[in-house]
């Protein structure tokens, strides 16, 4: 279901879903996107202003008790302490990502884009994660009717090699 192709009020919705697909994944496995590219995606042009979306999202994310530097590393200049000059970059996870689209300018159409495809990544999984535990708890009872037939039959095949 993740590669729903999908329309919303008649416009179909694929590019900037192509374009969040390109993760990167850090050395211990974990996904990740740069700020740098994300800016991109989500139509900003100045990191500056970017950088807004970003303080905006951060707080909502101390504030949703979730531990900020889980969710966004910050790479500086070399050489800089401040945040927002020519090489400054974050590595953000898919929830830092998702704040951020939230933050973002509602005017961009690509935020709207980026908010549309959070809003229906959620509701895919509030759908698909408890169907696919009900055929969980499905398999487990077929496994245990499977055990107990097969122990069935060889319960019935040791008694007819008894007599």
């Amino acid at each position: 279901m993740s590669n729903i192709l999908f329309t919303i009020g008649g416009h179909f919705e694929n590019h900037w879903f192509s374009n969040f697909a390109h993760k990167r994944y850090d050395q211990n496995g974990v996904e990740f996107w740069t700020a740098r590219d994300l800016m991109k995606l989500l139509g900003y042009s100045k990191y500056e202003r970017f950088q807004n979306a970003i303080n905006k999202a951060k707080v909502s994310c101390s504030n949703g008790k979730e531990p900020e530097a889980l969710h966004y590393k910050h790479f500086p200049e070399p050489g800089s302490t401040t945040e927002g000059r020519i090489g400054d970059d974050w590595h953000l996870t898919r929830y830092a990502c998702y704040l951020i689209a939230q933050n973002g300018d509602p005017r961009k159409e690509q935020i709207a884009s980026a908010q549309r495809y959070f809003a229906i990544k959620n509701r895919e999984a509030e759908v698909v994660i408890p169907l696919a535990e009900d055929e969980i708890e499905i398999l487990k009872l077929k496994v245990e009717l499977v055990t107990r037939e097969r122990e069935k039959a060889i319960a019935r095949s040791q008694l007819l090699f008894q007599d």
